[in-house]
């Protein structure tokens, strides 16, 4: 499971891992967009930046990066990059706010009362 880490951040981790000279230079070479980050050390550094559950370290978002499929790698990079992009659900008014927490109470209680307790 993926979450947003913050735009600081996020756009930090962009900073740090800043395309090559080489990669810049090979994207303009080949008319193609230049890239905005290093895929080299974005993908495992937003793996484990956005990683919640479980926890990944870098390295071992590098061993997943190194070892796993590519298509995996790209489901679990798309997966992180749109926890970290995605426009979160806010409401606005106070009628909107009051509708999410009766629905956010609503689920508890029915959780409460399917879940088992000590004392059944």
């Amino acid at each position: 499971m993926f979450r947003d880490p913050g735009r600081q951040a996020f756009d930090a981790l962009v900073e740090t891992c800043a395309p090559t000279e080489e990669q810049k230079e090979e994207a303009k070479n080949a008319n193609d967009v230049v890239p905005s980050w290093d895929p080299e050390t974005f993908v495992p550094g937003l793996l484990a930046l956005a990683s919640h559950d479980p926890e990944l370290t870098f390295d071992d978002a590098q061993e997943i990066y190194d070892m796993w499929g590519r298509g995996d790698v790209e489901a679990l990079f798309n997966t992180a990059l749109q926890a970290c992009l995605e426009q979160a659900s806010i409401p606005f008014t106070k009628r909107d706010t009051d509708e999410i927490v009766a629905s956010v109470r609503n689920l508890i209680t029915q959780q409460n009362e399917e879940s088992p307790t000590a004392s059944s």
